[in-house]
């Protein structure tokens, strides 16, 4: 496999904390995931009710997606999941 010319190369020093950063990254999420298997929640579950309890217990779909980085429509699946599943329970917005 080859970089294309036309395509930004960054230094030794760019490239070696992008991936010290991408490895840490990785490493946080791994831990996470191992630490939230006991409870068999995920780590994007886990990031929705601490949202929803950050927001003093309720949220609307935007406000988590938004707080998440996510798109709209993603959260609105997960959502559903997650009421099946019985984390949480939709209300209407008052």
């Amino acid at each position: 496999m080859s970089i294309p010319k036309k395509t930004y190369r960054c230094d030794d020093r760019d490239q070696a904390l992008w991936l010290l950063l991408e490895q840490t990254r990785n490493a946080i999420f791994k831990a996470r995931e191992l630490e939230l298997e006991q409870y068999g929640v995920s780590t994007v579950q886990s990031g929705v009710m601490f949202v929803i309890h950050t927001l003093g217990g309720r949220a609307r779909p935007a406000e988590i997606a938004r707080w998440l980085v996510r798109e709209p429509h993603s959260i609105s699946g997960l959502l559903s999941r997650m009421e099946r599943d019985g984390l949480l329970r939709r209300e209407p917005d008052p």
